[in-house]
């Protein structure tokens, strides 16, 4: 999708730009709105090699997984695979108000990105990974915001700080004028580039029961499929 959207596709702008004939291109799509639901699987594909697949295979299941979906996605959108930043947040709100095939597809592999991102705060919740007092859908579903937001504030501002500030952040047990002691995992979180503060409290769940945390960081037929190498079946925005 260009900075034009999904609205500004067309059979004939896409052969314009393409320069195959319009014949062609049309024989291939049928209609505006298979061109649109061919561009939202792409998109679909592209976030899965760019964020959840690496997620997946090099990170274990729970907070690691977690911690690493969200730093996938805000080197994403850091790296401007597409100009608006993320595809499904610039394509929902172009969408959401309106009823139809386009708008149900990218409401589907939105909420697989939900789905995905739930499923790794319960696993980190049942292997004693968040604060005991951690509800997982909630921290899935404050994160999936920041991030989104992140998104928007980074792209309308053309500000990288957005990124830098969701990506490490203060962390939240650091009081005014505190410095931290060397070795303190709190603070070489804190020091890592990799390591998500994203917001004080968000960042307080990421703390295990015994207080420390974590320094670096689908759907399951998604899962289940690159495991074995097959077809991506979900677990993307």
């Amino acid at each position: 999708m260009t900075v034009e959207g999904l609205d500004g596709l067309s059979i004939g702008r896409l052969a314009q730009i393409t320069g195959v004939p319009k014949r062609s291109v049309h024989a291939l799509f049928g209609s505006k709105e298979e061109l649109q639901l061919a561009t939202v699987n792409a998109a679909r594909e592209s976030f899965i090699r760019e964020v959840v697949g690496p997620a997946l295979a090099g990170a274990e299941p729970g907070r690691d997984r977690l911690l690493a979906l969200c730093d996938g996605y805000l080197s994403y959108v850091q790296r401007r695979i597409f100009p608006e930043g993320c595809f499904f947040v610039a394509a929902s709100a172009e969408v959401g108000a309106r009823a139809g095939r386009v708008h149900d597809e990218v409401a589907r592999v939105q909420q697989q990105w939900r789905d995905l991102l739930g499923r790794e705060a319960r696993v980190a919740a049942d292997k004693g990974q968040l604060a005991s007092d951690t509800d997982p859908a909630q921290l899935a579903f404050e994160l999936g915001v920041i991030l989104a937001g992140t998104n928007i504030v980074s792209v309308l501002h053309d500000d990288a700080g957005a990124i830098a500030g969701a990506r490490g952040g203060p962390p939240p047990w650091r009081t005014s004028g505190s410095t931290g002691s060397a070795g303190d995992p709190r603070t070489d979180l804190h020091r890592d580039p990799a390591g998500l503060c994203l917001v004080p409290s968000v960042g307080r769940r990421l703390l295990c029961g015994s207080g420390t945390v974590l320094a670096k960081p689908g759907h399951d037929r998604f899962s289940a499929s690159v495991g074995s190498g097959g077809d991506v079946e979900g677990g993307v925005p």
